[in-house]
């Protein structure tokens, strides 16, 4: 009968195992993350960013020119989402996301698995293109475009 019961108890557990498992495999980023913030052609952490890494904690101290978007041309009047990443070693990266005609169509660029994606920075354009590497953001706005910055943090990371 224990036998039984081994098995059975087995069984019950195994779904929240895989769970356990694959949360503590995540990709996230902390509370902490430190402030992104976007100078005129590209986006820094003004403070040390805590996040993980496939399960692991890493740590990225402050520091500029963190990443430089680059992609493709938005042209006038669209929205586009470029998704903010560290990996391992705190190199940022990026990728760019869907060109679309409102904001809330636009979706942040594919996240590596190798990579957390702390924050994301959508580029709305006025009257103008934006080309990533060569418009600055204040032309952006000049032109009656936004640059709005959002970090992200992960409630089971705190």
């Amino acid at each position: 009968m224990s036998q039984v019961h081994k098995v059975s108890n087995a069984v019950v557990h195994q779904p929240l195992r895989d769970f356990l498992q694959q949360i503590l495999s995540m990709s996230l980023a902390k509370r902490d993350v430190g402030s992104v913030t976007a100078s005129d052609t590209g986006l820094r952490i003004s403070t040390s960013a805590s996040f993980t890494v496939g399960g692991k904690f890493y740590s990225k101290a402050a520091a500029s020119a963190v990443w430089a978007l680059s992609g493709d041309k938005i042209n006038a009047s669209k929205h586009c989402r470029f998704a903010l990443m560290l990996d391992s070693a705190g190199t940022g990266t990026i990728s760019q996301g869907s060109i679309e005609d409102t904001a809330a169509a636009a979706e942040v660029g594919d996240i590596a698995s190798t990579k957390c994606c702390v924050g994301e920075v959508l580029i709305q354009t006025g009257t103008a293109a934006f080309t990533p590497g060569t418009t600055t953001f204040s032309q952006c706005i000049s032109a009656g475009g936004s640059v709005t910055v959002t970090e992200y943090m992960h409630p089971l990371a705190a």
